[in-house]
């Protein structure tokens, strides 16, 4: 005899039923079973059932009317009864499975009650049934002489294939979202040949719908019927080419500056470079700068026009056909200097050379700014890759030149010169415009820093 399961939930103004597998799960009734589960509501802090239990719940063995006291606390006390029913009937036969084509007769036990069947929409004491997929068949039982007396049961039959998948084949093959793919599947066994076939997504052939056309890639399903109704289903999962991944490079850097705005702009397929493979292939590349220009060469050199923020699009296709695209941003930057006026080249490897940097935070101004001294927050920097070329010349105060450098590197250490006033003449040419920059520094060795 098989157990069945009711959870009760209790409420003050009366009890609810709900039967295991039912379709109606108001039902105070269960068909016959070993025990019966009955639960209370949840949240309370303790309980006190008629059986005795001090649980949230019980098994009850037979029909009958079942109450419960609940309390929260020392002040909250409720209490409620429910009447489970047990019906002595049920179905004789239990969940099973078989494979498909076979057939099995459902009865009940005793005969005497009213039996409904669904699917089957019939009334007898037995059914001859013949599922070909998984299916739970309901016996809706009433006493013929106390309607009041009814119940629910069910069983299960779970249906094993025998139509057996020979082979499934993509035979072509798209871009990824491309309808390109096609599929070819042979089965064997169970009532056929001719067999039904049913595809998710695509085009079957109509001389042969075993086959399918103008398939996308990723997961389809697919359902073979035989000439009595069993099915074999499945999944695929259809591949497309790969589309590589490329590296874009931006030589010297992702970041330039207005004066020498040049980027040499490349890229690398590692895939095609490590396999070879066709598939990896790409035949055609082209680069949008971001700027209105736009290339179909690799490497190739561009140059801006503006200062700003750039997003460098490239779209390539692949050996066969497939669109792939990437991007990186391009900073370019006004040229903005910071130069100190003072260094003390005493040897003490602090503040020992003339060093220019870059002024993140400036105005764009000449960088003559007399209360700036070189600090441990300012890093140097190549000249040249701000500008095309420069030129630094250092007079003394009587306007004589004491050091000159072209395409200086911020290693002037003064050379041992006296401690004292000089001036700075900073020439730099730029891709858009030349520009001077003009000012004082101080030397200072026997005093230290001031």
């Amino acid at each position: 005899m098989r157990s069945f399961f009711i959870m009760v939930v209790l409420f003050m103004a009366g009890a609810q039923v709900y039967g295991q597998e039912t379709i109606l799960p108001d039902t105070t009734s269960s068909c016959r079973a070993d025990s019966v589960l009955i639960i209370a509501e949840s949240g309370y802090d303790g309980y006190i059932w008629s059986t005795g239990d001090t649980l949230g719940f019980i098994w009850a063995f037979s029909s009958g009317e079942y109450w419960v006291d609940t309390h929260i606390g020392d002040s909250l006390f409720y209490d409620d009864t429910t009447y489970l029913n047990i019906v002595d009937v049920s179905i004789v036969q239990s969940d099973t499975s078989f494979n498909c084509g076979d057939t099995i007769m459902l009865s009940i036990d005793p005969t005497f009650y009213e039996c409904f069947w669904m699917p089957g929409d019939t009334v007898t004491d037995s059914i001859h049934v013949y599922p070909r997929i998984d299916t739970t068949y309901y016996a809706f039982f009433t006493d013929p002489m106390e309607p009041s007396n009814y119940c629910t049961d069910s069983i299960r039959i779970e249906i094993t294939p025998i139509i057996i998948l020979d082979t499934i084949i993509q035979t072509s093959m798209g871009c990824p979202e491309e309808d390109k793919a096609q599929l070819e599947m042979t089965v064997s066994g169970g009532f056929a040949p001719p067999y039904e076939y049913e595809w998710s997504k695509g085009t079957p052939l109509y001389s042969d719908p075993s086959k399918v056309t103008k398939v996308t890639d990723g997961p389809i399903n697919y359902v073979v019927i035989d000439t009595i109704g069993c099915t074999l289903k499945g999944e695929y999962n259809v591949k497309a080419y790969t589309i590589p991944e490329v590296e874009l490079i931006a030589d010297p850097a992702d970041t330039i500056y207005l004066q020498r705005p040049y980027i040499e702009f490349s890229y690398e397929n590692p895939l095609y470079d490590s396999l070879g493979a066709d598939t990896f292939q790409i035949t055609t590349f082209t680069w949008d700068f971001g700027d209105g220009g736009t290339s179909h060469y690799s490497p190739v050199n561009h140059t801006y026009q503006d200062a700003g923020t750039f997003i460098v699009a490239v779209a390539y296709d692949t050996y066969y056909g497939c669109k792939g695209t990437d991007s990186l941003t391009i900073i370019v930057k006004p040229v903005k200097f910071k130069i100190p006026n003072v260094f003390t080249p005493d040897g003490n490897g602090i503040n020992d050379l003339f060093i220019i940097s870059y002024d993140s935070g400036g105005d764009g101004g000449n960088g003559e700014d007399p209360a700036y001294k070189f600090g441990e927050s300012d890093d140097p920097i190549n000249i040249n890759d701000f500008y095309n070329s420069n030129t630094l010349i250092i007079l003394n105060r009587w306007g004589q030149k004491v050091f000159e450098a072209n395409n200086y590197q911020n290693d002037w250490d003064g050379d041992g010169l006296t401690d004292g006033v000089y001036f700075y003449i900073l020439d730099c040419k730029g891709e858009h415009e030349d520009k001077t920059y003009k000012g004082a520094v101080h030397i200072i060795t026997a005093g230290g820093n001031q």
